[in-house]
């Protein structure tokens, strides 16, 4: 499945109403941070990710929300499906 880049715009991180699709060039500047920047969701093709946001994702936006660190945590070659930002 295609995947795109979403930016967070509301309250309640989890729910896939509250982020907005963007171009992939707008993270630029997001990586840590004690707020959720973008997320990378399965792209339905809409504004909005798939709705409801997988499992995966819910724990990547808890743990990047807990620890301030893009998601999933790792070396910097693994992918990052949640950035934070300040």
């Amino acid at each position: 499945m295609a995947r795109a880049w979403y930016v967070y715009i509301g309250n309640g991180p989890l729910k896939a109403t509250n982020y907005y699709k963007i171009p992939p060039d707008s993270i630029i500047g997001c990586l840590n941070g004690d707020l959720i920047c973008t997320i990378s969701a399965v792209d339905t093709g809409d504004e909005n990710p798939e709705s409801p946001l997988s499992p995966n994702l819910q724990k990547y936006i808890l743990d990047g929300l807990s620890t301030q660190l893009a998601q999933p945590e790792g070396n910097r070659d693994t992918k990052k499906y949640v950035y934070m930002k300040y």
